[in-house]
Parts: C-alpha cells; sequence; structure tokens
C-alpha cells in the first residue's frame, strides 16, 4: 500500500460519523481564540507608557518588544516591559494558529450559518462519490470534503485561507520570540526580518481571502473584511516603500510615519479576526429550535390556550376564553 493510499483511507476512516457544526466546542473555542486578538491594543498601551520618547505615528510596533540592553559601568540592562510586548505577540499567534486549525473548512465555508451549513452536508452527502483514486480522495480531503464531493471554488477558497490564517499565526510567534534587537548571523536579527515579513503579506492574504469567502454566505461581515483587506494594502504598501527608501538612504520619503503604515496591516488583521470570531460565535448562537420543542413549543401553547384551540397531539382540548371576562 502506497503512502498516499494509507492516508486516503486513514483520513475516510476518520471523516466516519463526523458532524461538526457551528456550537459544538472547537468551534465556540476558535470563535474565542481570534477574539483573544484584542487583548494586545491594552498591552500594546501599558508597554507605551514605560516609554518616555514612543509615538504611534513613528515608532513601528516591534519596537514595544525590543529588549532595549546597554551597558552601564560593566552591567547590561534591559527594559522590563518588553517581556510584556512579546509575550503579547507570542500570543497573537497562538489565537490565530488555534483559531485555523480548530475552525473547521465545513463550518468556516459557510460562515458559521446553521441553515447553510445543513445544506452543504446535505449536498455532500447526495453528490459524494466514493469512485475515486486514492490521490483524488486525499485531495478532497484536504481541501475540506469529507464525502468525495468535487470541489467548488468555496472549498479552495477556504482551504487558502485557514492555511494562510495558520501561517500569519505561526510568524507572530517568531516576531515575539524573536525581538528586532536580537542579532542573529552576522549581526542581523533575521528571525524577526523573516517573521515580520511573512506576517504582514499572510495578514492582508487571509483579510482578502475571507471577504471573499463570504460574499455569499456572510454579505455584512465579508464588506468588513474588504474594507479592513484595502486599508492593510495600501498601509502595507507604503510601509513597503518606506522601508525601501530609509534602507536606500532617503528617510524623507513618505515622512516619518513607519508606525502609522505597519500599524495599518496589524490593527486590521486583528479586527478582522475579531470579526471572524464574533460572526462564527453568532451562527452558534442562532442555532434554531425544532418545531413543537424548548421555547417554540410554549410559544406554540400559549397561543393554543388563548385561542382555544384544540392541539394536534394532543386528545384534550383547551377551554375557549370567554371576550367578556373581566
Amino acid at each position: 500500500m502506497s503512502v498516499i493510499s494509507w492516508a486516503a483511507d486513514q483520513l475516510d476512516d476518520w471523516s466516519k460519523g463526523r458532524n461538526p457544526n457551528p456550537a459544538d466546542s472547537r468551534h465556540l473555542i476558535g470563535s474565542w481564540a481570534a477574539k483573544s486578538l484584542l487583548q494586545y491594543f491594552a498591552v500594546e498601551w501599558i508597554v507605551f507608557l514605560s516609554w518616555s520618547d514612543y509615538a504611534y505615528l513613528r515608532n513601528v510596533v516591534s519596537d514595544l518588544g525590543a529588549r532595549g540592553c546597554h551597558s552601564v559601568d560593566g552591567q547590561t540592562t534591559c527594559r522590563s516591559a518588553f517581556v510584556a510586548a512579546d509575550l503579547s505577540f507570542i500570543l497573537i499567534g497562538v489565537g490565530v494558529t488555534v483559531a485555523a486549525l480548530l475552525t473547521t473548512s465545513t463550518v468556516l465555508r459557510v460562515g458559521g450559518r446553521f441553515a447553510r451549513h445543513e445544506e452543504e452536508a446535505r449536498l455532500s452527502r447526495s453528490e459524494g462519490n466514493t469512485d475515486l483514486t486514492a490521490a483524488k480522495r486525499l485531495i478532497r480531503h484536504l481541501g475540506g470534503e469529507h464525502e468525495g464531493r468535487k470541489l467548488t471554488r468555496a472549498h479552495h477558497l477556504t482551504t487558502a485561507t485557514r492555511c494562510a490564517m495558520a501561517i500569519a499565526g505561526l510568524a507572530v510567534v517568531g516576531v515575539g520570540a524573536f525581538p528586532e534587537d536580537l542579532d542573529g548571523w552576522g549581526g542581523v536579527p533575521w528571525g524577526h526580518l523573516i517573521s515580520t515579513s511573512v506576517f504582514l503579506v499572510c495578514a492582508v492574504l487571509t483579510l482578502v481571502l475571507l471577504g471573499l469567502l463570504w460574499l455569499e454566505p456572510r454579505p455584512w461581515p465579508a464588506r468588513i473584511l474588504l474594507a479592513l483587506a484595502g486599508i492593510a494594502t495600501i498601509d502595507g504598501a507604503l510601509f513597503l516603500i518606506k522601508t525601501v527608501a530609509s534602507m536606500a538612504g532617503h528617510p524623507e520619503v513618505l515622512g516619518d510615519l513607519t508606525g502609522l503604515y505597519e500599524r495599518g496591516v496589524i490593527y486590521g488583521f486583528i479586527f478582522g479576526m475579531a470579526v471572524m470570531g464574533w460572526t462564527l460565535s453568532s451562527g452558534a448562537h442562532r442555532r434554531p429550535v425544532a418545531a413543537g420543542s424548548g421555547k417554540h413549543r410554549v410559544a406554540e401553547d400559549c397561543v393554543t390556550s388563548l385561542n382555544g384551540k384544540r392541539r394536534p397531539d394532543s386528545g384534550s382540548t383547551t377551554v375557549p376564553v370567554s371576550s367578556t371576562a373581566a
């Protein structure tokens, strides 16, 4: 048996009886992981207060996580607040990665809406094809389709979104783990530079892909995500131009607004992830209640008793309410 056949068989067995829905525990945890990114704004402000010369418009976010070490009388001292900033970066990365891993393609594809989730499940069962080669089965499993249904544009967008989100999360962990003044090979902080570059690209890509994915099932969140993606794209381009110009010896290009340009990408991504989290959790809270049970059943009982009508599932009748009763 080849590795591809073995992997396809394992995924076939794993997917049997699997029925993820927006209200299960993994999706609730995933939605809260996405919303947890908002903690950064409180930490950023607290660390900012420990500085005397930090400017939001001028200084980049990574400056808050710099160790700021210097030697005085032979003793090396560093800023103490940088630890809080770096831990916040790492928590952002963990939150994004958890959200990408726990939010299934089935639920993300429909924006957490129960009605569409059930319709997608029905289509998968009715259009599923079991007469597939192991390679095609594996590809469709990896594309988020476990019944063998042919992959659609939404499947591909969902897979790309989750991949970009996971890479962005791992990159932010790298930003916190490798401060900007932690020298690497040749005295250059390669770990920080690579992590920051990968994050900025994947952050914009995640917003664009998720916005396009939700245009049909979740139009309003999709519009917000695409607006944030537009802002992040423009600011990201300005940040790149400013960085290249400064490295080329022209720091005056685009003014002294490096921090503003970078924050356009980072803040846009954080707000976008929060929008995703709230959208998914709102779908979980709007789970339809079966007719004749729960609150719907209580409402039925109240209405039938007031109208004096006979309940279809009961052998007794209710007493009509007199219109002249006091």
